[in-house]
């Protein structure tokens, strides 16, 4: 009787050349049967290409210890800032966020998530606050300037009612496009809940990011007469630019270009003030303006007084 024969057990092999062979082409990966790390022969079992070992070690290498990624997040959390927030500047989905801020995980976490969260940078609130105030007390609906920054509208109501202690640098960008498109705006009665808190509108600000400047101290504005347009055709004419003009007298230089083009019905007292002084100095009088204002009529009687 004739004894059987034992079949050898395969190994795997590492192939040859510049790459393996599927379907008849050199597809210039190693075979997904080994790993891939250099001088290993085990069977390949996860999807990076690498055996048990191997995979352990480089994912070792990526992860992170999730405590000081767990610590910044509730920092932030604890500052006001929710966890919505976090996510969009992050580019993290919000329920990921909110896992870390209250759930410690066991594990490691991965080095990009942790990267992501450390990128995210807070910035001072009052400049976002004092824009949001201006756009609302123009008559913007609250509805709608959330949706166009992108967020939900509490979270607008609560920047522009109370304030926080910071919020993200993303935040801030988006109220600061949005305020940029819209501060030249038509001014409408907005709500009598705004309207009771006489926030500033957008032309009543000289100078909005300017912390020492608090328009509410001489809270009313001017009608912007041609006397200021002849005042303003004299101050660029003096000055290299607008811009040189805007920062001697303190006034935004598309302020002085919407005076110029005869579109600004209104001019912010403090504003007022600064150009007529700069004519009176030089030339120790008001201009002569011929037109339906009264030749030499001060700019700040009231329209019944002309």
């Amino acid at each position: 009787m004739t004894a059987p024969t034992m079949t050898p057990k395969k190994t795997p092999t590492r192939p040859t050349g510049s790459g393996s062979t599927r379907y008849g082409k050199t597809t210039g990966i190693t075979s997904p049967d080994v790993c891939a790390h250099i001088r290993c022969d085990e069977p390949a079992v996860f999807t990076t290409g690498l055996c048990e070992q191997h995979h352990t070690e480089i994912m070792s290498m990526l992860r992170v210890d999730p405590g000081p990624t767990i610590n910044r997040i509730r920092r932030m959390h604890d500052l006001g800032i929710c966890y919505d927030e976090i996510a969009d500047s992050a580019h993290l989905t919000t329920p990921f966020v909110e896992h870390f801020g209250e759930v410690r995980p066991r594990a490691r976490i991965a080095w990009a998530v942790a990267a992501a969260i450390e990128q995210v940078r807070l910035v001072e609130p009052w400049p976002a606050v004092r824009r949001v105030r201006a756009l609302l007390a123009a008559g913007h609906p609250l509805d709608d300037l959330a949706t166009e920054i992108d967020v939900e509208t509490e979270r607008v109501l609560i920047l522009a009612e109370n304030g926080r202690p910071a919020i993200t640098e993303d935040l801030d960008q988006r109220i600061r496009g949005v305020y940029r498109a819209r501060e030249a705006d038509p001014v409408s009665p907005p709500e009598p809940w705004i309207e009771a808190r006489r926030w500033p509108v957008p032309f009543m600000w000289d100078n909005i990011d300017d912390q020492a400047e608090h328009p509410m101290a001489s809270a009313y504005a001017v009608p912007c007469t041609p006397v200021f347009r002849v005042i303003v055709a004299a101050v660029l004419d003096s000055y290299s630019s607008r811009e040189a003009a805007g920062r001697e007298l303190r006034i935004k230089p598309y302020t002085l270009q919407t005076i110029t083009a005869g579109t600004r019905r209104q001019l912010a007292t403090g504003s007022a003030s600064r150009l007529l002084r700069w004519w009176w100095v030089r030339n120790h009088s008001l201009p002569r303006v011929e037109g339906p204002a009264m030749v030499g009529a001060s700019p700040l009687a009231k329209e019944g007084d002309q």
